[in-house]
């Protein structure tokens, strides 16, 4: 006799996943906090006809994504929304095409290209740092949106790795291209159908006109590189000079040289856009205002901590960098507060440390 196996718990939801989008929305890091709490380590979830399971031990993420990796496969609204400006890259495929795919990318992901990357950031940072103190030097203090600067930062980094390219966040459209298609992503995913994109709505026109200018964007670096034929040692002379040696020995063509692009430009951009001093943000006007003024007040602390350290001269005026294991995801307000300090040292020594002990992450 065959015994049936015990589906995990879950939450009992009479509108099909509806109420579960909705708290979902509303704090999807405490919906998901709240799922473990009350439901253990496997939780069974339903939206419309698709059953959901969320697994949160490692033991079981391990099994899902490594040991049995090839028996699963992702669900596919997510991967269909992404796919609408990703095209067919390795964060698309399943299967053999995405083993090709993952084979010959490897390659710039290598660690001895990690040091050229590391350079390229530790230098932009730098400049950042540095314009900041010097309006601080000028003015006694300086006002800023972090997450737009950390967006700018991201931006600068990206087009030297990829593309060997100077994009500043100020006259480049791509951070509001980025931007929008975050949000169109999240919204899409977590709706069970999705209006053709024709429709004349505001939505749709800023959604067509991101794509647009992301795709553009990408394929003229690989038309120019083309033309040129130079190896500049970046991530776009690597995808066009790619070889698979193990399999076909074929190449990327230009336009899966395109999906590739465009993932790596999204994926690398958006990790950052969010901003480290409102995420999390509380809902309300009140809330959000008190939540501003807290953040005004750690600021002003910290440029008046700067100051200070700034006036001394002996060399032990440096703060020591984060912990080797420190991840900017974890926790992105300290490192906020650290750049607005304009403890540049501090955090040059962090990504420096970054680049020599493979351990500390800047994810």
């Amino acid at each position: 006799m065959t015994l049936a196996a015990k589906a995990p718990p879950g939450p009992r939801d009479w509108t099909f996943g509806l109420s579960q989008i909705r708290e979902m929305k509303r704090d999807i890091l405490g919906y998901y906090n709240e799922l473990h709490r009350r439901y253990g380590d496997v939780v069974r979830l339903r939206f419309g006809p698709y059953l959901s399971y969320t697994f949160f031990h490692p033991d079981a993420v391990r099994e899902v994504l490594v040991t049995k990796a090839k028996q699963f496969r992702r669900f596919p609204r997510p991967m269909d929304v992404l796919a609408q400006w990703n095209g067919r890259s390795v964060l698309i495929t399943e299967g053999d095409e995405w083993v090709r795919q993952r084979r010959m990318v490897q390659p710039a992901f290598h660690p001895g290209r990690f040091e050229r990357y590391a350079a390229c950031m530790v230098e932009r940072t730098r400049r950042r740092l540095e314009r900041w103190l010097e309006r601080i030097d000028a003015s006694g203090g300086v006002e800023t949106e972090i997450g737009k600067e950390m967006t700018g930062l991201t931006l600068e980094i990206i087009g030297k790795t990829m593309f060997g390219a100077e994009i500043s966040a100020e006259t480049s459209e791509i951070g509001r291209a980025v931007a929008i298609l975050s949000e169109v992503a999240i919204h899409e995913m977590q709706s069970p159908w999705t209006s053709p994109d024709w429709l004349p709505f505001p939505a749709k026109r800023r959604k067509r006109w991101a794509m647009r200018v992301l795709d553009e964007t990408v394929r003229g670096f690989i038309r120019e590189r083309r033309a040129s034929g130079r190896d500049e040692g970046d991530l776009l002379s690597m995808l066009l000079l790619a070889v698979d040696s193990e399999g076909d020995g074929g190449r990327f063509t230009d336009e899966q040289v395109r999906d590739q692009c465009m993932t790596l430009l999204i994926a690398g951009h958006d990790t950052t856009r969010g901003d480290p001093l409102t995420n999390g943000s509380p809902r309300g006007p009140r809330a959000r205002a008190q939540k501003t003024a807290s953040n005004r007040a750690r600021f002003a602390g910290a440029l008046s901590t700067a100051e200070r350290s700034r006036s001394r001269r002996s060399s032990d005026r440096v703060a020591p960098a984060p912990p080797r294991r420190a991840s900017m995801r974890a926790a992105p307000v300290s490192w906020a507060r650290v750049a607005a300090a304009g403890s540049t040292a501090a955090t040059i020594a962090f990504v420096e440390e970054s680049v020599r002990r493979p351990s500390a992450t800047l994810s």
